[in-house]
């Protein structure tokens, strides 16, 4: 299982965000050439963009379960801080019943030349 739509720049964005599922060769690929290298050039060309996705959506599905032992995920309202890539709102969305709406608010942060703003945008889907 997997998620659909999953690109070569999602699998990107998602390594950037979560390190921690890069394959061991993308780890020494960027402790070899540091940071910049591997941000810049490296994340765009060496990336299994399958297994990311696998890994990413069993990642995420660990982290709905162990949410869904302790909260009754049915008819809430998600605020989402710092989402990433929604892997863990589309699961929940995916996995309550598709007739309802679902609201989920997003805090998004923009700093530009020392100036910090936040902004809310809330998104209702129906699944």
């Amino acid at each position: 299982m997997a998620f659909n739509g999953f690109n070569n720049e999602i699998a990107r964005l998602v390594i950037l965000q979560r390190i921690e599922l890069a394959t061991p060769l993308l780890i020494k690929t960027r402790k070899l050439f540091g940071r910049y290298l591997f941000t810049n050039f490296f994340s765009k060309f060496l990336l299994p963009k399958h297994k990311i996705n696998n890994t990413y959506y069993y990642r995420m599905l660990d982290e709905y379960h162990s949410l869904k032992k302790n909260f009754d995920l049915k008819n809430l309202d998600i605020l989402s801080i710092g989402a990433g890539m929604c892997g863990l709102e589309l699961l929940i969305n995916n996995f309550n019943d598709g007739n309802q709406f679902y609201k989920i608010m997003f805090l998004e942060k923009l700093s530009m030349d020392g100036i910090t703003k936040i902004w809310k945008r809330t998104i209702v889907l129906k699944f």
